[in-house]
């Protein structure tokens, strides 16, 4: 079921109610301070608005080489539950460069690899929260600093291979035919439990690259 706009709001209340109750949600809505340094490294801050709540505070930045075995560890947790591809440890210290990691209070509550598989074809893989971190937007944070990285690049689709649709369809990720992926998809598969019978949902994004959206706001 969609969201109701506003418009859907203000049609079912009166225009007093309505006005309370959308300012009643904003003033408990937090609020999200985001700042990038030099080095690409995000740090988010989430102010509340209620008083007496601590303020929370998460770094997205790339991992260095002497934390790709915490990354092994928190992907092959999910994996041994069978909800992603295990990740030996030279597979992640030479792909390192692919990672993601967000941290709080020095300690690291999620990882993310964004893996170019063809020159307009990127795929999001080894995506992991771990359980205390759930639902606090981790997960939804890492995968739009990998779509950042992607317009960056030029970059115009990403796939990703998934039991978690729901999540990706809210970010705007679509189902698609796995037939239509290049075979160069597939090259990392035969280390799944489940090859060859993949179980997992294919879902692909089409995004517009970032020198296409400069050129676009010159232009107005």
């Amino acid at each position: 079921m969609g969201s109701l706009g506003s418009d859907d709001i203000f049609s079912r209340m009166n225009d007093s109610a309505a006005a309370a109750s959308i300012k009643g949600l904003r003033e408990n809505e937090p609020e999200d301070i985001e700042k990038t340094d030099r080095r690409g490294r995000v740090t988010i801050t989430t102010v509340p608005r209620k008083r007496g709540t601590a303020l929370k505070e998460i770094t997205l930045r790339k991992p260095t080489i002497g934390e790709a075995p915490a990354i092994v560890e928190l992907v092959n947790r999910f994996a041994k539950q069978g909800r992603m591809l295990p990740r030996a440890l030279v597979d992640v210290c030479e792909r390192i460069r692919d990672f993601t990691i967000c941290e709080s209070n020095g300690h690291m509550i999620g990882c993310v690899a964004f893996h170019i598989l063809w020159k307009d074809l990127g795929e999001i893989r080894s995506l992991a929260v771990t359980e205390h971190a759930r639902r606090q937007r981790v997960g939804s944070r890492l995968v739009e600093y990998c779509l950042q990285e992607a317009q960056t690049l030029g970059i115009t689709r990403v796939l990703t291979l998934t039991y978690e649709c729901k999540f990706f369809g809210k970010l705007r990720f679509r189902k698609c035919s796995k037939e239509t992926l290049p075979q160069k998809v597939w090259k990392d598969c035969i280390n799944c439990p489940h090859f060859p019978n993949c179980n997992e949902t294919a879902m692909l994004l089409h995004l517009e690259p970032a020198y296409t959206q400069r050129t676009k706001r010159r232009r107005l």
